[in-house]
């Protein structure tokens, strides 16, 4: 019997994130040499390592908008992010700035946090486009070094979600979400040990459901065309590609019409984007988890 049986849960991947019931992120950046490569976006030329920090950033960002109410900061998701390459054999947590503790932070303590850089926008008032710089926040920055130990990354997110998960037990909250970001093979485990390694983590659950995993692939072939949320295996390219397939997710069937109207391809879903872009990942977790963010006001 699932914990979601024993506690009588019919719905699952249902529950309101609030302070009360939180919810988890875990990111996982490959950051090994081959993210030095430059792709093509948004009509300029950028490193796979600037597209995912870029992303990254914009996540954290909206995230915390979320969190982010006149009187405070609301604590509703803890998050960790684990890098792995740089220059390691092993994964490791990713400092923030001057918080140097590995594991999880609180919507408050990234705010603290924040880095700022200026960008120049241009807005259009009254017909007349106009410029002006901005303050913009950020926490990672673009990192591209030695090889791709993957697997240890993820065993790091497993005893994280594993405990995050027991802390939980008896509480109506929405499963932890896992984002794996890369582009490289992996250099420390065959692809059945981590198949064998992600269905593990996909067992690990909540009194809401299984925690969810993302993988994001990043390609270097700019003639193909990017896939979010692939139905068929066959849709995602090389063995690689489909190793990443088969690691993923396949997402609630809640969801299927908010994918359908944004892929209009048919279900099942897989929580897979292939030759992604930055833009895509924003779209991706706007599926789901931070949609029960939306309008909260516990």
């Amino acid at each position: 019997m699932s914990i979601q049986e024993e506690m009588g849960k019919l719905n699952t991947y249902t529950a309101r994130v609030d302070r009360s019931h939180p919810t988890a992120f875990v990111f996982l950046i490959d950051q090994s040499g081959s993210m030095s490569e430059s792709v093509g976006y948004a009509d300029a030329c950028h490193t796979k390592a600037e597209l995912v920090a870029n992303a990254i950033n914009k996540i954290i960002d909206e995230l915390l908008n979320r969190c982010t109410k006149p009187d405070e900061i609301r604590h509703y998701f803890d998050i960790a992010l684990i890098g792995y390459g740089a220059f390691s054999d092993r994964a490791n947590f990713i400092k923030c700035g001057n918080i140097d503790r590995e594991g999880w932070l609180t919507p408050a303590e990234l705010k603290d946090v924040a880095m700022y850089r200026k960008e120049t926008i241009t807005q259009s008032i009254r017909g007349v486009a106009r410029s002006k710089e901005i303050d913009v926040p950020y926490w990672i920055e673009p990192t591209a070094n030695y090889r791709t130990p993957m697997k240890d990354a993820f065993d790091k997110a497993q005893t994280l979600l594993q405990d995050w998960c027991t802390a939980k037990v008896g509480q109506d909250c929405y499963p932890p979400v896992l984002i794996n970001i890369t582009d490289g093979f992996v250099t420390d485990a065959t692809k059945q040990q981590m198949l064998d390694l992600t269905n593990e983590v996909k067992s690990i659950t909540t009194m809401d459901g299984n925690v969810l995993v993302f993988n994001i692939h990043l390609s270097s072939d700019n003639s193909s065309d990017s896939i979010v949320f692939p139905s068929n295996i066959n849709e995602v390219g090389d063995a690689y590609s489909q190793m990443l397939y088969e690691m993923s997710s396949t997402l609630p069937k809640l969801y299927n019409h908010d994918i359908k109207a944004l892929t209009q391809r048919a279900p099942a879903f897989k929580a897979m984007g292939y030759n992604a872009v930055a833009v895509d990942f924003v779209r991706m977790l706007n599926i789901g988890t931070i949609t029960n963010m939306s309008n909260n006001e516990e």
